[in-house]
């Protein structure tokens, strides 16, 4: 859904500013599944809302006085939805998160009864991922891989809590230093076999992304879908996305 569609849909512009916060960071939570919003994430949201920055302090005692988000545990400083009103604005509006283009991938690479319909734009991810590799789109698909694999890492982390891990300045560092982490992180506890291939994940992606000369084959997607399959099964698991 664009930034337009969803104000249309929602009439964000009569709201009042609380309510307004609400709907922008449930928008970004439906987008790009961030779930944790700090003062930076609101008044950005705002902003790219064409809406004037809000007193960030004055709005964060609202909200909270509202009973509409609560402090997040694994980071004082930001907002996360208290669970009773995000289910009930999944309730309210979670059906208009429908895409109107309906990707069709009967050649899955990624089996989609496994990892479809848990959040949106997952679903959105894996359907890329069939579609590219079913129509030969081997760099696209690596790239797509690659995005794949670095949103599930977050999650796990954020998950267990330890977001910070991998953050600096309040925003998550490039993918190596994640991975760099992620192979030595006692709390996130990745198996030996997918500690092993994160590298490879992360590389072959990067050389679709940015080689000047590299095009990927099927045989360098083919050679990886277990394991891949196997890593994206471990962190859909410590995400708790099942």
């Amino acid at each position: 859904m664009t930034v337009l569609e969803f104000s249309e849909k929602f009439d964000v512009l009569n709201k009042k500013e609380f309510e307004k916060a609400q709907l922008l960071c449930y928008f970004l939570y439906k987008e790009k599944g961030i779930s944790i919003f700090n003062s930076k994430t609101i008044e950005h949201l705002f902003l790219d809302f064409g809406f004037s920055q809000p007193n960030y302090a004055r709005l964060k005692t609202k909200l909270l006085g509202e009973k509409i988000f609560t402090t997040s545990n694994s980071d004082k400083t930001s907002l996360e939805f208290v669970r009773k009103n995000l289910e009930l604005l999944e309730r309210e509006y979670g059906n208009l998160w429908k895409n109107t283009k309906v990707l069709i991938s009967d050649s899955e690479y990624l089996p989609e009864e496994k990892f479809c319909n848990k959040r949106s734009y997952l679903t959105t991810l894996v359907k890329e991922i069939n579609c590219s590799y079913k129509n030969a789109c081997y760099d696209a698909c690596f790239v797509l891989m690659r995005r794949l694999f670095e949103i599930m890492l977050i999650h796990a982390y954020e998950k267990l809590s330890i977001q910070d891990a991998i953050k600096k300045d309040g925003n998550y560092i490039m993918l190596e230093g994640i991975v760099s982490d992620a192979k030595a992180n006692d709390t996130l506890a990745l198996s030996r076999n997918t500690r092993a291939d994160l590298d490879k994940f992360r590389e072959l992606g990067n050389y679709s992304a940015h080689s000047i000369t590299f095009l990927a084959s099927v045989k360098d997607i083919d050679d990886i879908q277990l394991h891949y399959r196997a890593m994206l099964e471990e962190l859909y698991t410590k995400a708790g996305i099942v």
